[in-house]
């Protein structure tokens, strides 16, 4: 049985407090996501394969494996009318330290979300699963988990660069028809076509000067260019003049694109500036957000004010509907990172994974979120969420051995609670508690 609120506790090593305090949010009945406020100064949301046992209506049994990283096996008991637990530990740490004690703790429930999946499911389905490489049926104790990583081959930046150079598509290379993740995407829209703008960024950022010619064809140079590009590229307008457009860099090495946030009503941009290769993969994508302003007819670009990064989504769930084939459920676990539950057919939460991401507020409602499948397929979702509609709209972007792909993304969005933890973050000594 899953538990779908948050628990936040201290450890006790003995009678003796440590101050370690950790947030666990309950979002599968097959796994759960944690954070370690005090042992991690970053903040990140992970997810390990977990058991719930109901023992009555106040008692659960809980524990998680930290299979992809130090194998760390964390169990207890949990009592929600007195808000305690106590359990065990043990594994071996981040500096290969063993870890083997008994603690308990009091912590605070911090919400729940709606529940979806049917009230006759009791967490017995999809609880094991087959491995793929295991020709024998699922052993006693074998339980589901996200293991993407495992099937990810490496490359190099140079053969990620050799392969963009045999292939790099925009868009599929033509007007995309509805696939798995835009089947439920918003309209573009050909609002820029014959407009011609600069969008300038800060602090020594990029400047490219554009003109779209056409709704999906544009031509743009850098400032100091004298010949201009011609790019395929897909806008929408995700709220009221506020024009969300993505393509490809030419040439680029490594391969790179932009997806650029423009307010026609005050001429604050965003871009997010995308490339391929980061220190661990070459085929693995990463991203930064740059801030600066527009300019052209119609603008009176501010001198001071810019978009900015926020948290103001932090705690809040969505489900997104990509298409009729793909609905996943989203958790903004913290200011730098998300996780994501796979629905199976009966809108059970199933498989689950994290991963670093970021958020820039727009306008009221209305943000970029953006993440990358670190240790999963290295693929990023640069996605602009309206909540106002709750829907989304956007690009996906990845490469690998077949080349690299610039793609669109866009979901029908419910938004399905909130746990309110963004006051457990901020500024903090790195190692407290440890």
């Amino acid at each position: 049985m899953s538990l779908p609120t948050g628990w936040k506790a201290k450890a006790c090593i003995g009678s003796r407090t440590t101050g370690i305090e950790n947030l666990e949010l309950y979002s599968s009945v097959v796994s759960s996501v944690f954070v370690e406020l005090t042992r991690h100064v970053d903040d990140l949301g992970y997810c390990a394969p977990s058991d719930y046992i109901l023992v009555n209506d106040t008692t659960f049994i809980y524990d998680r494996t930290e299979c992809e990283f130090s194998g760390i096996f964390t169990l207890c008991v949990m009592d929600l009318y007195a808000e305690t637990q106590a359990g065990v530990r043990l594994g071996f740490n981040e500096k290969d330290e063993l870890e083997y004690y008994m603690f308990q703790g009091t912590g605070k429930v911090v919400g729940q979300l709606a529940y979806l999946e049917p009230f006759d499911e009791h967490g017995r389905k999809g609880m094991t699963v087959q491995a793929k490489t295991d020709p024998q049926a699922p052993g006693k104790g074998q339980r589901m988990t996200y293991r993407p990583v495992r099937d990810f081959k490496y490359m190099t930046d140079e053969e990620m660069h050799q392969a963009a150079l045999k292939s790099t598509k925009a868009f599929g290379g033509g007007d995309t028809a509805p696939q798995m993740m835009n089947g439920n995407n918003m309209p573009f829209t050909d609002m820029l076509v014959g407009k011609e703008f600069t969008v300038r960024y800060d602090n020594g950022g990029p400047v490219w000067q554009y003109k779209f010619t056409e709704k999906f064809k544009l031509k743009y140079k850098e400032e100091k260019e004298t010949q201009w590009h011609e790019e395929p590229y897909r806008a929408y307008e995700a709220d009221e003049k506020l024009v969300w457009f993505a393509h490809i860099l030419t040439d680029s090495k490594p391969r790179a694109s932009v997806a650029i946030a423009v307010d026609l009503l005050n001429g604050l941009t965003t871009c997010i500036y995308s490339h391929m290769g980061t220190k661990y993969y070459g085929n693995e994508t990463t991203y930064r957000a740059l801030f600066g302003v527009a300019e052209g007819e119609g603008f009176a670009a501010p001198v001071y004010m810019r978009h900015e990064f926020t948290d103001e989504l932090v705690g809040h769930a969505f489900s997104w509907s990509y298409s009729d084939a793909m609905t996943s459920m989203h958790t903004y676990v913290s200011p730098h990172s998300m996780s994501w539950t796979i629905f199976t057919a009966d809108q059970t939460m199933g498989a689950h994974w994290g991963s670093p991401c970021i958020f820039v507020k727009l306008r009221d409602g209305v943000y970029i979120f953006c993440q990358n499948e670190e240790a999963c397929n290295g693929a990023e979702m640069i996605e602009l969420i309206n909540t106002k509609i709750s829907h989304d709209c956007g690009f996906g972007f990845s490469g690998g051995a077949q080349g690299v792909s610039l793609g669109l993304t866009g979901a029908i969005g419910r938004h399905i609670g909130c746990f309110d933890i963004k006051k457990f973050y901020g500024p903090k000594v790195h190692g407290k508690g440890a």
